[in-house]
């Protein structure tokens, strides 16, 4: 406690651009004022505001999307959509011509990856089952007595 008493101290002094070998005196004594609340809301309040337990709910969200986007990839087939006015034009290159309008659609369906895609998910999820178990376990951490 008086190591981080004393780190405050330094920081306090760092930030306000004083030499740390000057001593820091309070202008007014410091008071003590009790202040009625209970325990759960204490603890909600202080975990709400924790770093470590916000930045594991964030680990958390990135995870869930790293999920998301390795899903993504298995319906990320559909790869040009050529819209064309006649049958015998290039593709991107519209002309006219008296058979009307026609639509290209290419479909690339990959048969095997090597398992990379299912890699890529099971990781993903192995992530977020990781950052759900710290975020969780971060939140019902009840402070020691």
């Amino acid at each position: 406690m008086r190591n981080q008493a004393a780190l405050a101290l330094v920081a306090l002094k760092t930030t306000l651009g004083v030499d740390l070998a000057s001593p820091i005196t309070p202008t007014e004594p410091l008071q003590y004022i009790a202040e009625p609340v209970s325990i759960e809301t204490g603890v909600r309040t202080a975990l709400e505001a924790h770093p470590e337990v916000r930045a594991a709910a964030k680990r958390s969200e990135a995870a869930q999307s790293e999920v998301r986007s390795a899903y993504g990839g298995i319906c990320r087939t559909v790869r040009d959509l050529d819209v064309r006015l006649a049958m015998d034009a290039e593709p991107g290159e519209m002309r006219e011509s008296p058979e009307g309008y026609s639509a290209g659609l290419v479909l690339t369906i990959p048969l095997f990856d090597g398992f990379m895609r299912e890699n890529a998910i099971g990781t993903a999820r192995a992530r977020e089952e990781q950052a759900n178990e710290q975020a969780s376990w971060r939140a019902n951490r009840s402070p020691k007595r």
